[in-house]
């Protein structure tokens, strides 16, 4: 990492007439190694260096971003922003954050978080093994008949944000991910399924044998999926598909789509859109988390907050441009890529447990469907409708039984969110994580 080169850059935009400018340097290098059969299938591995510079003069902005960090590159960069940001129309949002604004104590905060796994990275020779041992874990599960591979992967990055208000951060993380594709059933009958996880640090594992294990476990499960008809019924979200619906939910309250007037929830702000035991949290500072992070793409000090309360949405999804436009103040969501302008987006985003386990909420379904995967993206955000291809099981008498596959559930987000009852079995394995989740009635559709 060149820590000079955000600081020329920005020195550079600044004596080419920019009033303000912030520059975004990062870095990443990935590893990937796959089997297939107990044989390596497959290598990746990329390094890559970008840097972007947003340009402000008065009210026009352009971002532009290079591959190339030499001088000349870095001239011709500020030379084409600064022609870009000329030939821009004015745009009264351009904010930039105030000095008391500012995060402060980044560093400190950084290491708190402990996103970066310090012990050495691992040797390709080390990726290979951990590709195989998880592809022979699977396939030493009863009844699989097949591998899909399995693999290991390492990535390490690197984000420098520098800006002309006097922010600088720097945040470093490691991510690894090792999981299996198992099938099962022959011919016209086969079933695919797959488990992974990831992590920051390579110590929060389960054991490798286990992961591969749960890919071939739940291959021999779905065995015997056909489609069914079930009208209206009570459907559960398994936890991992449960997170779609909250991922609706922060597409909806994300401050583009409030600005524009293109979501369903538009006038929502204050208003009770679940039952009052409902909380959810956007919580940037979890430890390890692996959509944690420092500072939002704007410099802004960002914390926990609670985006609905007892039920109540108390808030949008702001970065400064969206909250000019609403009149209201960022509450330091930004995000960025280098090329990109800063927009809205969410952090570890999360359902709270409810006072219910799985079984016992379900425990009085006589007909119902679980939805293990939701099949491509069905949601209307300017509507609230929803409608998704689903794969899962009936449920019966209150008990998890015969595999379903190729069936729509239907409802509306709206509806959906009013009636929403959580499981206790959240667990943080993604950015955007919620337990089981029951919904009274949606119709469920087959072929």
């Amino acid at each position: 990492m060149n820590k000079n080169i955000p600081h020329k850059l920005l020195q550079k935009a600044l004596q080419a007439g920019a009033t303000d400018a912030d520059i975004l340097y990062a870095q990443s290098t990935s590893i990937e190694v796959s089997a297939l059969n107990s044989k390596v299938d497959g290598f990746e591995s990329a390094t890559e260096e970008v840097i972007g510079l947003r340009f402000i003069t008065g009210k026009k902005q352009a971002v532009v971003s290079t591959s190339n960090a030499d001088e000349a590159a870095l001239d011709k960069l500020v030379s084409q922003a600064a022609a870009m940001a000329k030939a821009m129309p004015d745009d009264a949002h351009i904010v930039l954050a105030s000095k008391e604004d500012l995060a402060q104590n980044v560093e400190k905060l950084t290491q708190k978080l402990d996103l970066k796994d310090n012990t050495p990275a691992p040797t390709v020779e080390q990726l290979k093994e951990e590709a195989i041992a998880v592809e022979q874990a699977g396939l030493d599960v009863s009844k699989v008949s097949k591998s899909g591979g399995g693999w290991s992967s390492y990535s390490q990055s690197m984000s420098h944000l520098l800006t002309s208000s006097g922010f600088e951060g720097i945040s470093e993380s490691t991510s690894y991910s090792i999981g299996a594709c198992m099938l099962a059933g022959h011919g016209q009958n086969m079933v695919r399924e797959y488990h992974h996880e990831s992590k920051r640090h390579k110590s929060d594992f389960s054991d490798i044998a286990t992961i591969g294990a749960k890919a071939g476990e739940l291959a021999v499960k779905s065995l015997g999926a056909k489609s069914v008809n079930l009208d209206e019924v009570p459907v559960i979200f398994d936890r991992k598909v449960a997170s779609n619906l909250l991922g609706e939910l922060a597409s909806a309250i994300n401050g583009s789509a409030i600005s524009k007037g293109t979501s369903f929830l538009k006038d929502a702000m204050g208003e009770q859109i679940f039952p009052d035991n409902i909380q959810i949290i956007d919580n940037p500072h979890m430890p390890r988390g692996l959509a944690s992070k420092a500072f939002d793409a704007e410099g802004l000090a960002n914390s926990r907050q609670e985006i609905v309360k007892d039920g109540v949405l108390q808030t949008w999804l702001l970065d400064l441009t969206t909250a000019s436009k609403l009149g209201l103040k960022s509450n330091a969501h930004a995000r960025r890529g280098a090329g990109n302008l800063p927009a809205p987006g969410r952090t570890n985003f999360y359902l709270e447990n409810g006072s219910e386990s799985l079984e016992e909420l379900m425990a009085d379904i006589q007909s119902g469907f679980y939805i293990t995967h939701l099949i491509s993206h069905g949601a209307n955000l300017i509507t609230g409708d929803f409608s998704q291809g689903a794969v899962g099981f009936l449920i019966e008498d209150g008990k998890i039984t015969s595999p379903v596959h190729e069936v729509t559930v239907a409802g509306n987000l709206k509806n959906m969110f009013k009636v929403l009852r959580p499981a206790n079995d959240l667990a943080f394995d993604k950015g955007t994580n919620s337990p089981s989740i029951r919904i009274d009635k949606m119709v469920v559709a087959g072929k």
